[in-house]
């Protein structure tokens, strides 16, 4: 948690670096240019933030030590292994397969663990016929990072009605009344526009290179191969997303009523 050298907190944590913008955002009303947490992750941060980023950089360690036994756990249940006498040895494998991201998200403090402990557990009530828990810790993990979002149409494509209702519902609770409530109505529509307006500037070419992020992504290597031609870079990579969707969905069309008469976690896997 501490900077070796200066003893205090480090100031790359993530959850330092989202404390400080979220700060930012509740004190100058706008959302800064390189932030783009949604606004109940903001609030969210603001309340852990209370006690002092020390008290709440604690905290959220606690919180994502938590979360990986859960994604295990859920994990397990999801593959219907749950009462394995082995299934200690493949938890253990599961995360010797992902070792790398797992330090990687502990050492830098990120929201990763706690999403996915999130969206596995939603996966998990949704296959147990529990549809109000499922839809929430969907759109909670959606509050958290908007990743998630994509598996709303997903419901709606497998016919999940009620976990659709729900998940809706708590996206209301969390995008709408959670901020009205913390910064008011005025104050709330106002930072949402704000973050809205940092959100569409993902599309500009020069975000992917300047994000360290995205340099795992194929789009950050065919932006460095191009750097000179961006405008050719950005045609190479819109041509190679729409071949993907292109083939993604031609597999839904061949094979989609097969697929959704599988239960829940079945298709999860």
């Amino acid at each position: 948690l501490t900077d070796r050298e200066s003893g205090g907190l480090d100031p790359v944590q993530d959850h330092v670096i989202t404390l400080s913008f979220s700060r930012e955002v509740e004190q100058t009303g706008m959302y800064p240019a390189e932030f783009l947490y949604p606004l109940p992750a903001v609030v969210m941060k603001l309340v852990l933030g209370r006690p002092g980023a020390a008290v709440s950089s604690v905290l959220w360690m606690a919180l994502m030590l938590a979360a990986l036994p859960a994604c295990l756990r859920a994990l397990l249940r999801l593959l219907r292994r749950e009462d394995d006498p082995q299934r200690h040895f493949f938890s253990l494998l599961c995360v010797l397969c992902v070792v790398y991201f797992v330090q990687w998200d502990f050492r830098a403090m990120n929201a990763n663990t706690v999403f996915l402990a999130l969206l596995l557990w939603s996966l998990v009530w949704a296959g147990r016929g529990r549809p109000a828990a499922a839809g929430f810790l969907l759109a909670s993990s959606v509050a958290l990072k908007l990743y998630s979002a994509v598996l709303l149409p997903v419901l709606l494509w497998r016919r999940r009605w009620r976990e659709a209702a729900f998940a809706s519902v708590a996206l209301v609770f969390w995008f709408v009344l959670v901020p009205v409530l913390y910064f008011g109505p005025a104050a709330a529509f106002a930072l949402t526009a704000s973050w809205l307006g940092v959100l569409s500037g993902t599309a500009r070419p020069s975000f992917v290179p300047d994000l360290i992020a995205y340099k795992v992504s194929l789009e950050y290597v065919v932006y460095s191969l191009l750097a000179d031609a961006p405008q050719a870079a950005r045609v190479l990579t819109r041509g190679l997303q729409a071949a993907w969707m292109l083939a993604v969905c031609a597999w839904l069309l061949r094979h989609g009523r097969a697929a959704a008469h599988l239960r829940l976690p079945e298709f999860a896997q």
